[in-house]
């Protein structure tokens, strides 16, 4: 690969100004990504889109477009998910319960449930007030947490499996649960 000459910064400003109105006219239609892996799927599937213009032998413009949505969804989850921020995400009032942190650090306690952590709690629909930590003794049987107070319901609705070691079975889908949100 040889080396770029100097950057043409009008023709970067451009491009950046047109991958900027694809995020905010993203941003109006849909909503926050919900996980990393809800991010990465949107991103799979419009560089898929971008392959495949480049496959058909589509015209430039098809091919443009499909690398600015590309551009603009790689922002989305760097706004979303991958970076930090001194203020806190937008109230999960506005998310909706059980939307996962954008991230927390490594040992942080999360929600098995929604991924919240203490820096990022999602709001307890039931108050109105940020969720909180469920005491382990007020944990649904078979339940390991940490789970908050947003999600006990909704899992203390949820029909238990029957017959013997029904327990041993939610304990185990409790462990997956928390294993994929490492």
């Amino acid at each position: 690969m040889t080396k770029a000459g100097p950057v043409d910064e009008v023709r970067l400003a451009t491009i950046l100004a047109v991958v900027e109105a694809e995020l905010l006219s993203a941003m109006d239609r849909f909503g926050a990504f919900a996980s990393a892996h809800e991010g990465y799927a949107v991103i799979l599937e419009e560089l898929d889109e971008l392959w495949a213009a480049i496959k058909d032998k589509e015209g430039v413009e098809i091919v443009r477009g499909e690398a600015v949505q590309l551009a603009a969804m790689a922002i989305r989850f760097l706004y979303d998910i991958a970076c930090e921020s001194s203020e806190p995400k937008a109230p999960a009032k506005e998310q909706g319960k059980g939307q996962p942190a954008p991230r927390h650090a490594k040992g942080d306690k999360a929600c098995v449930e929604c991924g919240c952590t203490e820096a990022n709690a999602c709001l307890d629909t039931r108050t109105g007030a940020p969720c909180s930590w469920v005491p382990a003794d007020k944990l649904p049987p078979g339940m390991q947490g940490p789970l908050c107070s947003a999600c006990l319901r909704p899992v203390q609705q949820r029909p238990r499996p029957a017959g013997k070691g029904a327990g041993e079975k939610t304990k185990a889908m409790a462990r997956k649960a928390g294993k994929r949100r490492s």
